[in-house]
């Protein structure tokens, strides 16, 4: 089964912002485009490892 994530990345005045409109209303933000993305890795991941669980 495949599922789809939206993900959006916008540069604001205090560096980049990413969220998931599908998941938690959740924001993540950093001052460089590599911190975001890995922030980004991150709650993915986490959404990953809480779906697992959740489907046993």
């Amino acid at each position: 089964m495949v599922n789809k994530i939206s993900i959006v990345i916008s540069k604001n005045p205090d560096g980049y912002l990413v969220n998931f409109p599908e998941l938690e209303p959740i924001d993540y933000q950093d001052s460089s485009l590599d911190g975001v993305l890995n922030r980004l890795k991150e709650a993915l991941e986490t959404h990953l490892i809480s779906s697992d669980i959740s489907q046993g």
